[in-house]
C-alpha cells in the first residue's frame, strides 16, 4: 500500500512538472507573441510617421515649385486670368503655368480668348471653321470623360482653303504646311505621366499641321505622309487628329512628334514599351477648347 501511494506521489509530482514546465512554454510564447506585437505596431507607427513626412515633404516641393512659377502666372494680367479661368471648363491654374511656360510667345495668354468650344458651339461642322480657321496662333485644348487633359499648339494656326468644282468628289481633300514652332502636350493622362510638350521630330516638316474645311470638320497635327494626295475616309493618319463633326480624337501619336520615355510607335513588348497611340486615344466624346488671339 505504501509502494503505491509513493508510485502515485511520484506520478503526480512528474505530471505538475510537466504542466509547470508547458505553462512556462506558453508564457515564454506570449511574451515573445508580445513583443512581436509591440515591434509590429512600431513598424506600423513609423511607417505612418513616414508617409506624413513624404507627404509633408511632396507639399512642400509643390509650394515651393507653385512659389518659383509664381512669376509665370503673374505675368498675365489678373482680369485676363480670371476671364479664362471663368469661361474654361478645361483650364485651372496649374495648366496655365504649364502651357504659359510652353508657349513661345510668352504674350499669348495676355492676349488671347476662348473662340470656340463645343460646349459653348456645339459640333456643327461650319461654325467650327468659321470660328477656328485663319485666326493665327491656336491652343487647342481637348478633355476626355475620364478627365485627361491634353492637345496642341500651332503658331500658324488653322488656314481655310476653297474647294474648286474640280475636287467636288473628293470631300476630305486637305490643306498642310509646316510649323517649327508647334507641338503636343499632355497635362493629365492615364499613364501618370508628367505635364509634357512634344515638339516635332524634325523642322521644316511639310504636314505639321493640316486642316480638312469641306463636309470634314477636322485638323490635325503631323500629318503623315501616306495620307497625301486626296484623302479618304479610313485612310487618314496624324499624330493628333481632331474631328468636330464626331467630337472625336484619333491618333496615330509618335509619326511625326517626338514621344515620352517608355512610349515606341506600335510598342515594343521585349523592350517593355508601349504604344504610343495610345497615348491620347480614348473612346467616347471629348470637350475642346480652341483659344487664338
Amino acid at each position: 500500500m505504501k509502494k503505491e501511494n509513493q508510485k502515485k506521489d511520484k506520478q503526480i509530482q512528474k505530471d505538475s512538472e510537466a504542466i509547470n514546465k508547458r505553462n512556462e512554454m506558453i508564457l515564454k510564447q506570449e511574451h515573445e507573441l508580445k513583443d512581436k506585437q509591440n515591434h509590429l505596431d512600431f513598424l506600423l507607427k513609423e511607417n505612418e510617421r513616414l508617409k506624413t513626412q513624404i507627404q509633408n515633404q511632396n507639399q512642400n516641393q509643390k509650394q515651393t515649385q507653385i512659389q518659383k512659377q509664381k512669376p509665370i502666372i503673374e505675368s498675365i494680367p489678373k482680369k485676363q486670368k480670371i476671364k479664362l479661368l471663368k469661361e474654361s471648363t478645361i483650364l485651372n491654374e496649374e495648366y496655365l503655368i504649364n502651357l504659359q511656360k510652353w508657349i513661345p510667345n510668352q504674350n499669348f495668354f495676355k492676349l488671347c480668348k476662348l473662340g470656340f468650344s463645343t460646349k459653348n458651339d456645339g459640333f456643327n461642322t461650319n461654325d467650327f471653321h468659321q470660328k477656328s480657321d485663319d485666326k493665327g496662333e491656336t491652343l487647342v485644348l481637348i478633355k476626355t470623360e475620364k478627365g485627361f487633359v491634353f492637345g496642341g499648339y500651332t503658331s500658324v494656326g488653322f488656314k481655310h482653303f476653297s474647294l474648286s468644282k474640280s475636287v467636288m468628289d473628293y470631300p476630305y481633300q486637305y490643306f498642310s504646311y509646316p510649323d517649327n514652332f508647334s507641338f503636343l502636350f499632355t497635362l493629365k493622362n492615364p499613364y501618370n505621366f508628367p505635364p509634357s510638350k512634344f515638339p516635332l521630330q524634325k523642322k521644316d516638316f511639310p504636314y505639321a499641321i493640316y486642316s480638312c474645311n469641306y463636309s470634314y470638320g477636322s485638323f490635325a497635327f503631323g500629318l503623315s505622309l501616306e495620307s497625301s494626295g486626296f484623302v479618304h475616309q479610313g485612310n487618314l493618319k496624324a499624330d493628333l487628329l481632331f474631328n468636330s463633326t464626331w467630337n472625336h480624337v484619333y491618333s496615330d501619336f509618335g509619326i511625326n512628334y517626338q514621344l515620352p520615355p517608355g512610349f515606341t510607335y506600335g510598342g515594343n513588348k521585349k523592350k517593355n514599351l508601349k504604344d504610343s497611340k495610345t497615348f491620347f486615344s480614348e473612346g467616347g466624346k471629348q470637350e475642346f477648347e480652341i483659344y487664338f488671339k
